[in-house]
């Protein structure tokens, strides 16, 4: 049913016919690796201002569906849990991580998102629920995680 949820219109990618298990692993080692990349533009090693890993996990729930989330949520769980922060503060960061990328998922589908953006009404969709409103769950979970 979740699968559903996300994924009203089936989109085929090169990633669509791949095992889950598989599916989850590679989600997770992309987005390991692109939230290490964007902690090296902080100081520290727990908040960064710049967030590439966002975008990954948006663009990959909305075309793949609920089933790489776990991917995301192992991903951002390790990246964080190998910085500075507890497991707790990990967990909860990841947590919103996963959030984000699922309910900006869900709110593109909802609203009819096209991907190819051939219509303003796309571009906006995109701008406003899937990089304003999905991130700021994200910053809102995070910071009532630290």
């Amino acid at each position: 049913m979740p699968q559903k949820l996300f994924n009203a219109r089936p989109r085929n990618t090169i990633l669509s016919g791949a095992p889950t298990w598989a599916l989850i692993g590679l989600v997770a080692v992309v987005y390991f690796s692109l939230a290490k990349f964007g902690l090296s533009f902080s100081n520290q090693e727990i908040v960064s201002a710049v967030w590439p890993p966002s975008g990954v996990g948006l663009a990959l729930a909305f075309m793949l569906g609920s089933r790489v989330l776990p991917g995301i949520l192992a991903g951002a769980l390790v990246a964080n849990a190998t910085g500075d922060s507890n497991l707790a503060t990990a967990a909860g960061i990841a947590a919103g991580n996963t959030l984000a990328a699922g309910f900006g998922a869900w709110l593109l589908n909802r609203y009819g998102f096209q991907p190819n953006l051939r219509r303003v009404r796309d571009v906006l969709l995109l701008a406003l629920l899937g990089a304003g409103l999905s991130t700021a769950l994200n910053a809102t979970v995070g910071s009532i995680t630290l």
